[in-house]
Order: C-alpha cells, then structure tokens, then sequence
C-alpha cells in the first residue's frame, strides 16, 4: 500500500470547517480533489499533515490559525475609493471581490478582499483571507496515492 511522500499524487476529498463546525469548503459531496504534494496547489502548511497516509485512511486534524490562513494583519484591512471600482452594484457590505495588489517588488498579485464598510466615497476592504486569524478542522479521506 502506498503512503503519502513527498511528490505523491493523490486523489482524496476534504472538508474545512471552524472548531464551532460551521463547514466553509468540502469535496464530500462533489468530485475529489487531484494533486501532487509539493506542487503548490494546496498551501504547504496544509500538506503537512497528510504525509505518511494511505488510501482509504481518514483524519480530522485541527490546525492553529498561523499554521491554517494565517493571522489576521490588520495592515491588509485598506481604504479603497468608491470611483476605483468599475461597476456601482459591486460595491455592498460583505461582498468578496477580486483585486489586483501591487507588492513592495513592484509586481503584481491577484488576492480577494471583503468590502466591510462604506462611508462616503470610502469603501473598507479586508484582504485577509476569510479563515484568517481562525483555527481550523481539515478533515481528509485519502481515495488513491500514486
């Protein structure tokens, strides 16, 4: 039976939820998720604690928030003027958007961000990511490692 390695390729369903149970992503219901471990696709930290897993083993694993999305930085909640947005109707208090960032290299990155806030002209953005700042429940049901 294979176990799960560096560059493995595995086909398995996950689920991600708060330590209060409320389910944010899962494949459960849906096709398995393909990838290879170290390809990027999941976030390093995520793939982790699949490491040593054979097919058809299952696991809930809690992850701390540093070792999930990260801690929240209150330095990625930003000031964005209502005219920068290209259609009106966009703009409502909980909305996930899209935006385009500069880095401090000068290049450009995609990331989405929660409007949190309109007054006026100014509209509060939060580019944490959703789960940042939370601990987390990362179930998985390992299908196939090749």
């Amino acid at each position: 039976m294979n176990i799960i390695k560096f560059g493995s390729t595995i086909e398995m369903h996950y689920s991600i939820s708060n330590l209060d149970g409320i389910k944010f992503e899962s494949t459960f219901d849906k096709k398995p998720i393909v990838f290879t471990i170290g390809d990027g696709l999941i976030p390093q930290k995520l793939e982790v604690p699949l490491y040593g897993l054979s097919e058809e083993e299952e696991q809930t694993i809690q992850l701390e928030a540093k070792d999930a999305f990260g801690l929240r930085d209150e330095n990625k909640v930003k000031t964005i003027k209502r005219k920068v947005f290209p259609q009106e109707k966009m703009i409502k208090i909980g909305n996930v958007l899209e935006f385009d960032i500069k880095t401090k290299a000068g290049k450009e990155n995609s990331t989405f961000g929660m409007i949190k806030n309109i007054k006026g002209e100014d509209v509060l953005v939060d580019l944490n990511h959703p789960l940042a700042g939370q601990s987390i429940l990362l179930r998985v049901k390992i299908l196939k490692v090749k």
